[in-house]
């Protein structure tokens, strides 16, 4: 996603090792399903097109776990912070300028 500019470096092989043919793999942190930060293996495009194409799918959370998608738990929930207002943007550019004083 483009609004999510702290993500993880190693978010996609994270989630290719819990990712398998019929199931997707999605990042979870404190309790929440971080659904749009998702892998969703070719093995799967049968199953999406019929709930799509039937309705069945409605729910980017709902489809997650219908497909049984496995969970990896990211501990920083910061990594997955969204920006977007102005202020969201305000508040990412603070974390980039205390992190860059950091290092």
């Amino acid at each position: 996603p483009a609004d999510t500019p702290f993500l993880p470096h190693d978010l996609v092989a994270k989630l290719a090792t819990l990712a398998h043919a019929g199931a997707p793999a999605v990042a979870t942190t404190e309790n929440r399903v971080q659904g749009v930060c998702a892998l969703w293996p070719v093995g799967c495009l049968a199953a999406l097109e019929d709930g799509i194409e039937t309705g069945r799918y409605r729910s980017l959370w709902w489809t997650l776990g219908e497909l049984r998608a496995e969970r990896y738990h990211f501990e920083e929930s910061g990594a997955f912070f969204n920006v977007n207002t102005k202020d969201q943007l305000a508040e990412a550019e603070m974390i980039v300028r205390e992190t860059e004083g950091r290092g």
